[in-house]
């Protein structure tokens, strides 16, 4: 049940409840506004009001003008009889309140609360009633629609991986639960989803890592290092490409680098060969993603200039969005590619576009689902420095906030702990 149709449903328990206790209410209230004759005893306006309703029965047709006159008569003889006992009555109290006034001349002032008789108190006890009824259903109301926004944007951390400057994180291909960290001062490992973090036994400064197909690459400052998919048994890798950005395709075993000197290669085969692409990558990348369709396309993340993309021709274009739909920032630190989240987008050319694209900002994480022509904010509030996932669980998503901490969602960023 969607909490709209829930509020609905008690939005209409509330009206129904209000109505059923205070019609009582409503009756008393009007039968005590009915005009009546002052001076005069129940009897008597009874009678009187007996007499008004004859008349209307006679109108509609109920009775006979002999039922009518008869009826009438003896109402009238009824209202007689009340009148002359109640002149009686008011004869007695006035000679008692004459007599008493001629034996106690002086009276002690005072005066005695008086508590309002039952009927009385019935319209402030049904007040009372009905609207204790109110509050509390406009609580539950409240309870519940608070409940609903809390679990739409619901964030808690699992863990923190306990070192400052990540560089990268990395997720296994075949086990999303384990995670590398790449830091200057070496490796961290999680099998726990970023629980629990323990340090690797690589004392290298750590720029990059990626996950392969086979297990994790990471680019150290003497040469890259290789590990299994559990992130263990680290090795000095044979590539000598000294690469300071790293990344594997979504889709094929393709990896990608960008040098030092701002080349971008390519590798087929866990980066042991590398051939060069015709593309010179821009300045201040801080992170690298390879999108393969509608046609392979090399995206990068920058600190300067937001997100930007290049085809094999080389030229670089703005990815960050147009009008409502831009990034509110070109601070981007990292970037995450997931083909197959499940999203698709169709272009007015036709051209078809599968997948989904993250970026991490100081202002949270942002989605694309249309080739980056706009971005929509995720519900992580932190300041984030890496986004990525896993293809072993391609709904998941890992972002690592600016002081260690690890979020991690399972519904493509809905919710995050």
């Amino acid at each position: 049940m969607t909490p709209v149709v829930l509020l609905l449903g008690l939005a209409l328990v509330a009206l129904g409840g209000l109505a059923w206790v205070t019609s009582p209410l409503l009756r008393e209230t009007a039968r005590r506004l009915r005009p009546r004759s002052p001076g005069l005893s129940g009897d008597v306006q009874r009678s009187l009001e007996l007499l008004d309703e004859l008349d209307l029965e006679r109108l509609r047709g109920a009775i006979s003008a002999a039922e009518h006159a008869e009826l009438t008569a003896e109402s009238r003889r009824q209202a007689a009889l009340a009148l002359d006992e109640q002149d009686r009555r008011r004869a007695r109290a006035e000679a008692q309140v004459e007599h008493l006034l001629a034996e106690r001349p002086a009276v002690a002032a005072s005066i005695t609360p008086i508590t309002p008789p039952l009927a009385a108190r019935r319209p402030l006890v049904w007040l009372l009633t009905a609207g204790t009824l109110v509050i509390g259903l406009i609580a539950v109301v409240l309870v519940v629609t608070l409940g609903a926004r809390e679990g739409i944007g619901q964030q808690a951390a699992v863990g923190n991986v306990g070192v400052a400057a990540i560089a990268a994180v990395a997720v296994s291909p075949t086990n999303s639960e384990v995670l590398v960290a790449g830091h200057p001062s070496g490796l961290q490992v999680s099998r726990d989803g970023g629980a629990i973090w323990q340090p690797a036994d690589v004392a290298r400064t750590i720029e990059m890592v990626a996950a392969t197909p086979s297990g994790f690459v990471a680019v150290s400052d003497s040469g890259t290092l290789r590990s299994d998919e559990r992130g263990a048994g680290w090795v000095a890798g044979t590539s000598t490409l000294e690469a300071a950005r790293l990344v594997s395709a979504g889709l094929s075993n393709l990896l990608a680098a960008i040098t030092n000197d701002g080349a971008v290669h390519a590798s087929d085969d866990d980066g042991a060969t590398w051939r060069p692409l015709p593309i010179a990558a821009p300045p201040n990348v801080t992170g690298m993603a390879v999108v393969e369709q509608p046609e392979l396309q090399i995206v990068v993340s920058t600190s300067t200039e937001g997100v930007l993309a290049a085809g094999l021709d080389g030229s670089w274009r703005s990815a960050n969005g147009f009008v409502n739909g831009a990034l509110p920032t070109v601070n981007v630190r990292s970037l995450h590619y997931e083909p197959n989240s499940g999203d698709q987008y169709v272009s007015p050319t036709g051209q078809v576009f599968q997948g989904a694209v993250y970026v991490a900002t100081d202002a949270g994480v942002f989605k694309s689902v249309d080739g980056m022509q706009s971005w929509n904010r995720l519900t992580l509030a932190a300041d984030v420095v890496v986004v990525t996932g896993s293809a072993a669980a391609p709904r998941e998503l890992y972002a690592i906030a600016r002081d260690g901490t690890v979020f991690r969602s399972r519904d493509l960023g809905a919710s995050w702990g």
